[in-house]
């Protein structure tokens, strides 16, 4: 596992992406806001390439990286990680306009395929995120931690990973759970 470059690479990435979260939770003059913006941007590319993979005859992929990334167990262990950095940099980084963009474009990548968008729904964390949204957009605007555009944008792609399901009654499900709290929250 540990031979191909591509699995190198990104487990080096993983454990950079970790340490730095370490370090802004407990000496955040540790923490790079640079470090954590272009940790973001190489799992939004990586996730549109490596993440439950098309293959091809003209685009042939390593059997190592499917058997890691290409399968349905795989992509949730990569879906729960990225869903729990999305989240973690809504938190610790919501004054760092560069680190909030490079996440609102992983969180917009993520549902952007169909494939991916399926397993996303059935995330834990990515209904954990839905719920933390929905207690910031309660919150009165001057007490908001994140810019109305972030949470716009995660609110979109919520609702844009449910498109992904086959089952209409589950999709209008989830379509109803996702908006309800919010169109309560606004009506209040």
């Amino acid at each position: 596992a540990e031979g191909n470059p591509v699995v190198r690479l990104t487990n080096a990435i993983v454990r950079l992406a970790q340490l730095q979260d370490e370090c802004r939770e407990k000496r955040a003059e540790l923490a790079s806001p640079l470090v954590a913006q272009s940790c973001t941007w190489f799992f939004c590319r990586w996730s549109q390439t490596y993440l439950l993979p098309a293959t091809s005859e003209r685009c042939p992929v390593s059997p190592h990286l499917m058997s890691l990334y290409g399968t349905e167990e795989g992509a949730k262990t990569v879906l729960s990680f990225l869903v729990s950095q999305v989240h973690r940099h809504l938190q610790l980084w919501a004054s760092e306009e560069d680190v909030l963009q490079s996440t609102c474009a992983l969180v917009d990548a993520l549902p952007a395929r169909k494939q991916v968008g399926r397993l996303l729904v059935h995330t834990e964390g990515w209904l954990h995120l839905s719920q933390s949204l929905y207690r910031l957009i309660e919150l009165p605007r001057s007490v908001r931690s994140l810019p109305p555009r972030v949470l716009e944008r995660v609110m979109h792609s919520l609702c844009a990973s449910v498109a992904g399901l086959e089952d209409q009654g589950e999709k209008t499900a989830l379509l109803k759970s996702l908006i309800t709290p919010v169109s309560q929250s606004l009506e209040a």
